[in-house]
């Protein structure tokens, strides 16, 4: 149980993590096309 546990945990980090990288590829983006 806690093994399936720990791996949706590290699913939920994988999700913040791209969240975050998207956010700033969007930011630079915007930066780039001014």
């Amino acid at each position: 149980m806690s093994l399936i546990l720990a791996h949706a945990e590290d699913q939920m980090m994988s999700t913040e993590i791209f969240k975050v990288l998207a956010e700033e590829m969007i930011e630079l983006y915007k930066k780039v096309n001014k």
